[in-house]
């Protein structure tokens, strides 16, 4: 409504300016030079409105559109995760309490983390969800069809989640409540990390690493963060879709 009252204010300022213009009752009111004059700065500060309305018509869209993203809890965009976002997790896990994660194998976190799990159990509480390398089948797994759609060897996501279960072995022997991790009894959709309230996420796409996928950064408080947070206690509390880890699993 409003940029509908601007645009007839400033074409009533042109249509007004014109007729000055050429308006001999005008002229002989105040002078020739002065009516020309006059409806110049009419004309002009019409055009200008017109500029103005158009400038802040695709500004304000701009701004709602920007609203809009804000509000579905997305604080940021990266065009990768784990080593190519270092930091972003790092950063996080110097002050966070709690840290919910899903993933395949998480080699990188393992290789980066592993020899701090430890130290990060006695500050914060853990939960790791890792898919199961034998399930449903040890020669037909979810792990092997995910090597196939990366594009990685057979039986790397296996090993992965091996060497996972037993660097954190003695870390979940000391902290059982603030080191956990159960086995996915299904293909999982998003890698996910969340630590307090905020959550790195992103999508597993085909023929790539993980390591390549988007991810976004979410905050609390918002639609988005609600339904990844319940997507990840649903995996966490079914014995349908988790069970728990005690030994490495054979993949043999």
């Amino acid at each position: 409504m409003r940029y509908a009252i601007w645009f007839l204010v400033h074409l009533i300022l042109v249509l007004i300016g014109f007729a000055s213009a050429n308006s001999s009752f005008v002229a002989s009111i105040v002078g020739k030079d002065i009516a020309i004059g006059a409806s110049a700065s009419l004309v002009a500060a019409g055009i200008t409105g017109f500029v103005l309305l158009f400038h802040n018509f695709f500004v304000d869209k701009r701004e709602r559109l920007l609203n809009d993203l804000y509000d579905t809890g997305i604080r940021s965009a990266f065009d990768g995760r784990s080593i190519v976002i270092k930091s972003e997790y790092a950063t996080r896990l110097k002050t966070a309490n709690r840290l919910d994660v899903i993933g395949f194998g998480l080699s990188s976190f393992r290789q980066d983390y592993g020899n701090q799990f430890a130290h990060l159990a006695r500050s914060m509480q853990i939960r790791i969800l890792l898919l199961d390398p034998t399930f449903p089948s040890s020669g037909q797994s979810y792990a092997e069809q995910r090597d196939i759609e990366e594009g990685s060897p057979k039986g790397t996501i296996a090993r992965d989640v091996e060497a996972f279960i037993k660097t954190s072995a003695a870390t979940r022997a000391a902290y059982p409540d603030n080191f956990q991790i159960r086995l996915l009894k299904c293909l999982p959709s998003i890698n996910y990390f969340r630590f307090d309230n905020e959550l790195l996420w992103g999508p597993y796409l085909v023929a790539n690493q993980s390591r390549n996928m988007p991810t976004l950064l979410v905050a609390k408080g918002s639609f988005l963060f609600d339904r990844l947070s319940d997507h990840f206690e649903k995996l966490w509390s079914s014995s349908e879709l988790s069970a728990p880890c005690e030994n490495p699993p054979s993949t043999k």
